[in-house]
């Protein structure tokens, strides 16, 4: 698959050292929905999302997203190597200071102390073929992730590792078959601490990048789309929102998918400021100007038309239908940009290159 073209950074940085991050410049909240609903694209900058020896090598998010999303060229499998497989096979205990694989998901559940301080089980837990900071923990082979997925009592346990960090991170897998997640019951007390713990941002990185070498990769998408509702919508998690765009999304191994989550996240800015604005006097009250200048500004419409263009040649088609929508709204249901509607329908609907998107309009 291609890799995403650079951008620029659309959120604060995390600055991460041996494999851990760091705090981000102070940016509000306000901010963070400006930056992503106005770029709403993956940024680039040195640093990586997992403790691999890739951060270390300090390969950019889109390098080394497309070096996992292509299987890893030039990685060969070792078929002597088996610690993977032995573990999730119960015969061994993860390294050092670990246990059984079933001993963990008895006994570990809810014990969250643990499973935040003790800090290598996770590359037993979810192996993936990058080497992590843990020494006694092997990369994962590919004749290992076959067995794995063939045998149905390993492949559930890996599932049940997936369950108990969602249970650490206060949610729960609401449906096993479509990956559908909800918010735990004990979910503001979880929240409230992975909102602030950034070193658990690298473990789900690793969490996504293994769910998908073990054939549950259809589990990643309902992941993001809860997060960034949390992120946006509800603001619980909004300090993830750098972590969810420019890594977790990545990780998508299907490219109309990341476009379709990207999407997804725009919409739930828009919506988000759209509804801050409506509900500020002042704000609102200088919408009505811009939107009224708007209105009565038709050689703009050219320049819409243009823009709507250029946005498809640069590999950002996906931003069109959203505009669109919103257009429509305040057109029709507002009644603010009702002079938009006939360069809307006739010109600026028409550039949508995709066929299905249009005749959804």
């Amino acid at each position: 698959m291609a890799n995403d073209p650079d951008k620029e950074p659309l959120l604060p940085q995390h600055e991460e050292t041996s494999g851990s991050y760091y705090s981000c410049s102070c940016y509000s909240y306000s901010c963070l929905l400006e930056f992503l609903f106005n770029c709403c694209c993956c940024s680039c900058w040195n640093g990586n999302g997992t403790d691999s020896e890739y951060s270390r090598q300090r390969m950019t998010p889109q390098e080394d997203a497309c070096t996992y999303r292509n299987g890893y060229p030039g990685t060969e499998d070792n078929p002597n190597l088996n610690d993977n497989y032995r573990f999730y096979a119960n015969e061994i205990p993860c390294r050092p200071d670990g246990a059984h694989i079933d001993d963990i998901h008895n006994s570990w559940w809810g014990r969250y102390d643990k499973l935040e301080h003790h800090h290598k089980y996770i590359q037993w837990l979810f192996p993936i073929r990058e080497q992590g900071l843990n020494t006694e923990a092997q990369k994962l082979q590919l004749h290992e992730a076959k067995r794995i997925c063939s045998d149905p009592v390993m492949h559930e346990r890996v599932l049940k590792s997936y369950e108990l960090m969602l249970d650490f991170y206060g949610m729960k897998l609401k449906d096993r078959k479509t990956g559908e997640i909800e918010r735990a019951d004990n979910w503001k007390e979880r929240f409230r601490h992975l909102n602030h713990s950034f070193h658990n941002y690298l473990r789900i990185t690793r969490i996504l990048k293994c769910l998908g070498e073990m054939e549950y990769e259809y589990l990643k998408a309902p992941f993001l789309r809860f997060v960034l509702h949390e992120a946006i919508v509800e603001g619980t998690l909004d300090h993830t929102l750098n972590s969810c765009m420019n890594y977790w999304l990545q990780v998508l191994k299907d490219d109309q998918e990341r476009a379709d989550v990207k999407t997804l996240a725009a919409e739930l800015a828009a919506r988000v400021k759209t509804s801050r604005i409506c509900s500020d006097p002042v704000m609102h009250e200088r919408l009505q100007y811009c939107t009224f200048e708007i209105n009565h500004s038709s050689h703009n419409y050219l320049r819409i038309t243009r823009i709507l263009k250029c946005l498809g040649e640069m590999k950002y088609e996906y931003l069109k239908a959203p505009f669109l929508r919103f257009v429509l709204h305040e057109a029709i249901v507002e009644g603010t940009l009702d002079h938009t509607l006939d360069s809307c329908i006739n010109y600026w609907l028409q550039v949508l290159k995709d066929d299905q998107e249009r005749a959804c309009k």
